[in-house]
């Protein structure tokens, strides 16, 4: 269960039940068979273990989106082992399809931070804190899958790396001063 301070009060919500953004599974589906052809259920259980069971998409979610990138011709389906399992595989047609999302998302990226802003002010101040510490917790994943996609060149890397390091720093100094502040 978590709880959820706002404008409302406190409620009290389980986890498994928060769904994940809507729209946001089409591109994920995409980028993971970019990657590997999976299964409905690998597709599944791998988001599962990605968001740390916060975001576990059931078959109801899954397989109409998958069938639908079948018919638009985003994804080709693989027939593997005795069941029958079906292993979705990306199409040249369905990599296109994923760069233009990419260029989407990329396009919005600037804009979520306003908006991640706008939405913490419905919350309590514990919640809020919360968030940021978990949100910094998992930053350095992010890096590692940055690093780990090869996708900029070691320069470029080390650039974007460079700047990271001076904004912990920056906020270490404002953690710090803020500290000394306290009674």
């Amino acid at each position: 269960m978590v709880t959820v301070s706002g404008l409302g009060g406190e409620t009290r919500l389980p986890l498994k039940k928060i769904s994940g953004p809507r729209g946001l599974l089409r591109p994920y589906i995409l980028s993971r068979l970019s990657k590997k052809p999976m299964s409905g259920y690998d597709l599944m259980s791998d988001l599962d273990a990605l968001t740390g069971g916060a975001w576990h998409p059931g078959p109801g979610s899954i397989y109409p989106i998958l069938e639908d990138l079948k018919k638009k011709g985003l994804i080709g389906v693989i027939t593997k082992g005795q069941r029958s399992k079906h292993v979705y595989t990306l199409t040249r047609k369905g990599r296109e399809t994923l760069e233009e999302d990419n260029g989407m998302i990329n396009q919005f990226a600037p804009k979520w931070n306003e908006i991640r802003t706008a939405l913490m002010g419905f919350l309590s101040a514990e919640n809020m804190s919360t968030i940021v510490l978990e949100t910094t917790k998992s930053n350095r994943a992010v890096w590692n899958q940055v690093a780990d996609s090869k996708e900029l060149s070691e320069s470029e890397l080390r650039l974007k790396l460079k700047e990271y390091k001076l904004l912990l720093e920056d906020e270490l100094n404002w953690a710090t001063e803020r500290l000394k502040s306290l009674p």
